[in-house]
């Protein structure tokens, strides 16, 4: 409803561009999880509009280096207060073939405990 009433607002000469930007917006949105991606999505849209009237279309990449840019100092700066990064996680490696640590049952889907070699492990 709101889309049908705002409809005239909007001059017919901006036509499907502004339709694949306004489309892009919520894919951009939902993608941003931390603040060193906001920070490179923020500095990029400021860049891409300041330098939009650039000849041959040089804001595109100018913004997409900017975003770099900002993405790695953000990143640098949270990981010099010492805040946890993606590095930090806990991770959890799956060794196929592995023998289960001592003390503990066998998997109740394999009665022989012995290793399959009917298969190449890769």
């Amino acid at each position: 409803m709101v889309g049908i009433l705002l409809t005239s607002m909007i001059p017919d000469n901006w036509g499907l561009e502004l339709a694949g930007t306004l489309a892009l917006i919520p894919i951009i949105v939902s993608v941003i999880g931390t603040r060193s991606t906001l920070a490179a999505v923020a500095i990029a849209s400021v860049v891409a509009l300041l330098a939009f009237n650039l000849p041959y279309r040089f804001g595109l990449p100018i913004a997409v280096l900017a975003a770099l840019l900002a993405g790695t100092v953000a990143n640098l700066i949270v990981e010099g207060r010492g805040t946890p990064a993606k590095a930090d996680r806990v991770t959890t490696r799956i060794v196929v073939g592995a023998a289960p640590p001592a003390g503990s049952a066998a998997p109740a889907d394999r009665a022989d405990p012995q290793e399959d070699t009917s298969r190449p492990v890769r």
